[in-house]
């Protein structure tokens, strides 16, 4: 190799060695705790991509052992209230995140909050609230669960007031100190418990330490003539809080539970008379110590007791099944039996078979092919669904436990066709009661069982006469019945050849 080649050979290595570098350094312009992007109210769109490490080593981040922030980017935001301050990365975002807010300089930095996975948030995205002060400056640092893992989305900021504000006047204290067990449940001598007077709340506080957590037992008494239990569950925002119904026995037999932000809130169905324990309990989404500086440790439990009695539902039984078409449906199973199996197939659920408390549907789709029915929508308590062809004494089409991002009630989809009459059973997980809304549509796909029914009520009339005239001479894909692209005097001819029921 000559002088000149070697030369241009070592130029060209030089080069590729410094685009690659750059290329190593190129990232987010907010990458670094020193290179914040300033933050108000709103949201707002963001890149990982190219990002590197810089925040601290460890975080009250501590799901599955892991405390590190990985691929962080950096935000500003200065307060303008006192309050709560809340960041949400969930359900807009493309990868795992976590979020940190902290105060102070970046070598000596003071964490407020942190949060890995948000209730409810889908693709482990994240949503987290922390207490702050007006005119103080927080870095609020987003990153991913895992080295290496990058992503987009937008994240969402604001600061609100308070859920909750101390404990209110008139509120009783909880009898067990903080590092204490005095009521923690099931235990060698039985079942220790603190009394709960109904509409006077207890203002109470609890721990998590490691895999450690508080758990405050108290019990009720439901009257002789039954009755609902309304519970109200008040701690800092920045906690996941817990509460559980459960039976008076060792061990406890969980009749319904909640969870949530602050406030937690949880209506029972019907109870029949006796002693009933509500259990008041953090999540493990982050440390709380017992003399933390921002109340974290603190709650107050309520639960008042509704004493009209409700009616028992009119399609407790499968023979009276009350008949939906497509809609939503408010429904109740309070006081409702159980005349259909007291067990649902394994894998209609993860946690156990027991199906009780339910009332019957009857539905004749309006399209073939994929049937939504969910109960997504405003159900208080944990619900199983099941769907039945042929009668009462038919045949187990599909079911569900808990469907997807609904929580602890149930949605399914299954196929159906035109013409056939199901049945759709509605029970809780334990025989749990409660109320809520029955949704049932067509899925996207399914196919019209009567296509001159425009508006879905079952029959050809003046509604669908209306929607014709009303796209006429248009391409409106809805109202043209036969395929040609424009809707026309035979689009009309079929409205008017299939008038009446359909």
């Amino acid at each position: 190799m000559s002088h000149r080649v070697a030369v241009s050979a070592i130029v060209c290595l030089l080069a590729l060695c410094g685009l690659r570098s750059a290329g190593a350094q190129s990232g987010p312009e907010n990458d670094g705790c020193d290179r914040p992007t300033v933050l108000s109210d709103g949201v707002h769109f963001f890149s990982t991509d190219g990002a590197t490490t810089d925040g601290p080593n460890e975080s009250d981040c501590s799901t599955f052992g892991s405390e590190q922030i990985w691929n962080d980017i950096w935000f500003e935001y200065v307060a303008p209230m006192d309050g709560v301050l809340v960041i949400s990365t969930c359900d807009t975002v493309d990868f795992d995140t976590r979020i940190a807010v902290y105060s102070g300089a970046c070598g000596s930095l003071v964490e407020h909050a942190c949060n890995d996975d948000g209730v409810n948030c889908s693709g482990y995205s994240s949503h987290l609230l922390a207490s702050c002060q007006t005119g103080e400056r927080y870095l609020v640092r987003v990153g991913a669960y895992a080295e290496g893992v990058t992503g987009s989305g937008s994240i969402g900021i604001k600061a609100s007031e308070p859920c909750a504000l101390g404990c209110p006047g008139g509120g009783a204290s909880e009898v067990e100190n903080c590092s204490s067990d005095e009521n923690g449940g099931c235990g060698p001598d039985g079942p220790e418990t603190e009394s709960l007077e109904f509409g006077v709340p207890i203002c109470g506080t609890w721990y998590v330490q490691g895999n450690q957590r508080d758990t405050d037992y108290y019990s009720v008494t439901v009257p002789e003539n039954g009755g609902i239990l309304e519970i109200d569950l008040l701690s800092s925002d920045e906690i996941v809080g817990y509460v559980y119904l459960t039976r008076s026995t060792c061990p406890p037999l969980v009749l319904g539970y909640a969870f949530g932000g602050c406030p937690t809130f949880m209506r029972t169905g019907w109870l029949e008379p006796g002693e009933y324990h509500l259990v008041a309990a953090p999540g493990f989404e982050r440390r709380i110590s017992c003399d933390g500086p921002n109340g974290h440790q603190n709650y107050i439990l309520t639960a008042s007791l509704l004493v009209d009695e409700p009616e028992v539902p009119d399609n407790d039984d499968c023979e009276q099944a009350q008949v939906v078409g497509a809609g939503s449906w408010p429904f109740s199973t309070i006081l409702s039996e159980t005349d259909g199996s007291s067990d649902s197939p394994p894998e209609c659920g993860s946690f156990g078979t027991s199906i009780g408390s339910d009332v019957w549907f009857e539905h004749t789709p309006t399209c073939s092919g994929g049937i939504v029915v969910s109960l997504c929508q405003d159900t208080d308590f944990d619900s199983r669904l099941e769907i039945w062809e042929g009668g009462c004494d038919g045949t187990l089409i599909a079911c569900n436990d808990d469907g997807g991002s609904c929580g602890y009630a149930s949605e399914l989809v299954f196929d159906g066709e035109c013409g056939v009459a199901y049945l759709i059973r509605v029970g809780g997980y334990a025989g749990a009661s409660g109320t809520g809304v029955l949704e049932v549509q067509c899925a996207g796909g399914s196919s019209a069982c009567c296509p001159a029914d425009l508006d879905g009520n079952g029959e050809v009339s003046g509604s669908d006469l209306s929607l014709i005239l009303g796209s006429w001479g248009t391409s409106d894909e809805n109202a043209d019945l036969d395929g040609d692209g424009l809707v026309g005097g035979s689009d009309l001819a079929l409205v008017l050849g299939a008038w009446g029921g359909c």
